[in-house]
């Protein structure tokens, strides 16, 4: 007989015996210092050892389920997925984004094709060569490519002042596009409250060194 068997009382008939012994040898742990001793039980004993092994293993694999869900619930209720002030950041930047997208505006490709006289492919690979130089930049609304329109002249070329003093430095210091657009085309206390995008026409040296310092702020923040 299988050595991992148990021991069956000898007043089982050979059928009882057959069918404790193979339903114990189905249901007790391998490891040997688990192996269970069913010596001295009746076949009801047996059954009933059994069917409480069988509802101790489904306690413990949903006890472990239900420890894990409620682990998880913990960290969940604990943990600030998006901080407050992530969000508020979030709500601040949605706006800023409208008010330069109606007050400012921006040109698509076709727009700027228009404006150059072209159609829109070579339009495409005017734009795209500009942002590759870091002339000029694009960003995204609704799915399309727009054109911040103050860095374009009335024939849809580069505004040069524009270009080579504000974006062009404010790019290569790793500035993001949107935060180029709204500093450029609002007053700032480096020029008195004057914009930059406009004064640049008028004091460029005085535009340039402004652009400086806000690179140098950026770099070093409030407290540094």
């Amino acid at each position: 007989m299988n050595t991992l068997l148990p021991k069956v009382h000898k007043c089982y008939t050979g059928e009882q015996t057959q069918e404790v012994a193979m339903t114990a040898q189905a249901h007790q742990p391998m490891a040997p210092d688990e192996q269970v001793d069913f010596e001295g039980l009746r076949p009801h004993e047996v059954q009933d050892a059994i069917r409480l092994y069988k509802q101790r293993k489904r306690l413990r694999v949903s006890g472990r389920a239900t420890l894990r869900k409620h682990i998880d619930q913990d960290y969940v209720d604990n943990a600030q997925i998006v901080s407050g002030a992530t969000q508020r950041q979030a709500v601040r930047s949605g706006e800023i984004r409208k008010r330069l997208l109606e007050s400012e505006g921006a040109a698509t490709y076709a727009t700027v094709a228009d404006m150059r006289g072209s159609n829109e492919k070579a339009a495409r690979q005017w734009v795209r060569r500009q942002r590759q130089e870091l002339r000029l930049f694009t960003v995204e609304a609704q799915g399309r490519v727009l054109v911040p329109a103050f860095q374009l002249g009335d024939d849809g070329d580069l505004d040069k002042a524009v270009s080579s003093i504000i974006v062009q430095p404010l790019l290569k210091a790793g500035v993001r596009a949107w935060a180029i657009w709204a500093w450029s085309t609002r007053p700032t206390g480096l020029l008195s409250g004057r914009v930059p995008a406009k004064l640049v026409h008028e004091k460029p040296e005085v535009v340039e060194n402004a652009v400086k310092i806000h690179i140098d702020d950026l770099d070093f923040p409030a407290g540094a």
